[in-house]
């Protein structure tokens, strides 16, 4: 059996204590570089004064998209059926947007799936079918997106301007109050 005396045991921690503390200073470097850089990478991006060149609205709404000044210069992207959300169940509405998902083109997928602001969603607005998508949307890409949706006025429907939600999240994120 292996004992160690005090003595041992002292003579042992002070030889190593130096190499340890260094160990210790790099794994902690290591760690703050990684969270920095997660930090930059995450962070939602902001919407740019108008929308960029090159801008692409998915039209998840059901509906064709009313005018408006705005979308002018985006290309519009829509599903070739209109999305249908099976309410049965949350697993059920979950594999409706899933599919809806699966049906983007790939260099879509690719950009929205970067947080990319030149991507503006129009949603639906089934509120069971738009709270899965949207959970399902910032699941995957880990900031919410940019999006509109037709609203009623009057006898027709308007376009509004886009808006980040994840801009929005953000700027609540900082009134966020932690009680005790």
């Amino acid at each position: 059996m292996f004992v160690l005396s005090v003595v041992e045991l002292r003579e042992f921690v002070v030889f190593w204590h130096p190499f340890i503390a260094v160990v210790t200073c790099i794994l902690s470097g290591i760690t703050a570089g990684i969270t920095i850089w997660l930090y930059f990478r995450t962070r939602p991006r902001m919407m740019p004064s108008g929308l960029p060149q090159g801008t692409v609205i998915i039209n998840w709404t059901g509906h064709p998209l009313p005018e408006a000044a705005w979308r002018n210069t985006c290309a519009i992207w829509e599903p070739k059926t209109a999305p249908k959300f099976n309410t049965e169940s949350w697993s059920t509405i979950r594999d409706s947007v899933q599919k809806m998902m699966r049906e983007l083109p790939v260099d879509i997928e690719k950009r929205l799936l970067l947080g990319n602001p030149d991507i503006v969603v129009a949603i639906p607005q089934l509120a069971a079918g738009l709270a899965v998508l949207l959970a399902v949307l910032h699941g995957r890409d880990g900031v919410f997106p940019t999006v509109t949706c037709p609203l009623k006025c009057g006898d027709s429907f308007i376009l509004p301007e886009p808006f980040n939600l994840a801009q929005v999240r953000f700027e609540e994120r900082i009134e966020r109050k932690i009680s005790d």
